[in-house]
């Protein structure tokens, strides 16, 4: 029994490892708004945040840095927003963005990696969109497809 679960938190550690290696990734050559690909990844993180809260004004916390090109994109997203809606549901919806610009995202919602948070502007509904917590959504659903790939049965 003790044998199977060294091989257990191996295996663990293994994938832990995998995970750590793909944050620095992200982080070395998705993250910057240099990056076309990056800039066209939070145009659409802004604009699922919105459908998801459907909220009159959305309040957007982001990196520091991703700011100005986040203010040149809020009216484009907007009307995205709007459209988007009308094709969907056939109601017109809108809804307005509020830059924080006063409060940039935390380290422990992920600024290291990029992406937004918004929010209704009373605070109490968040939506956490950054890479970070994409990353993790997606090695959670991912994981025993690694772990077969990784550790197949003999």
């Amino acid at each position: 029994n003790s044998t199977r679960l060294a091989k257990m938190s191996e295996r663990e550690k293994c994938i832990q490892e995998i995970k750590e290696e793909l944050k620095k990734k992200l982080v070395a050559e998705v993250a910057s708004t240099n990056n076309p690909e990056y800039k066209k990844f939070l145009k659409d993180l802004i604009i699922q945040g919105m459908i998801k809260l459907l909220e009159e004004e959305v309040v957007i916390r982001a990196r520091k840095e991703d700011l100005p090109y986040i203010k040149s994109i809020t009216a484009e997203c907007e009307a995205t927003f709007k459209r988007y809606m009308k094709e969907q549901t056939g109601r017109d919806y809108s809804s307005k963005i509020k830059l924080d610009e006063q409060n940039y995202m935390t380290e422990a919602q992920g600024a290291k990696y990029g992406g937004v948070v918004l929010a209704s502007t009373d605070l109490k509904i968040v939506c956490i969109n950054t890479m970070i917590s994409r990353l993790n959504q997606c090695f959670e659903e991912l994981l025993p497809q690694i772990r077969t790939t990784l550790f197949p049965k003999k």
